[in-house]
């Protein structure tokens, strides 16, 4: 009687837990930056309950050459995409996070491979 009651205890609050509103919740979206007249795409996406918008983030053209100081985004090696300090601010003004998907290794990371290797423990 005992592992039953703690079995319907157990599947009462799993099924809460999942049923919550608050579970899955997150709105992410991939999407321009700029709305066709040139407005900021940024307020759209606060009021569609966006949470957070994300943008890939090609590594290889971004640090072609090994920083000097790679914590240090304004290291003279790094490359950075046109617009996207501007994207992050707007973003970030709106309340909306941002995620960056990392893409294509540099060759100085994956020992000279091609851009689809992983980086190696030590770069």
């Amino acid at each position: 009687m005992v592992r039953r009651c703690l079995l319907l205890c157990l599947l009462v609050v799993s099924f809460g837990l999942f049923a919550s509103p608050a579970w899955g919740a997150e709105k992410t979206i991939w999407g321009p930056t700029k709305l066709p007249g040139g407005g900021s795409a940024f307020p759209r996406y606060r009021d569609l309950g966006v949470d957070t918008w994300q943008v890939t983030l090609d590594w290889s053209s971004v640090a072609p050459n090994r920083p000097a100081r790679p914590q240090d985004p304004s290291d003279p090696a790094y490359r950075w995409p046109a617009g996207l300090d501007a994207a992050v601010s707007e973003a970030g003004a709106n309340g909306v996070n941002v995620a960056l998907l990392t893409i294509f290794s540099p060759r100085w990371a994956n020992g000279g491979r091609s851009r689809l290797w992983v980086p190696d423990t030590g770069a």
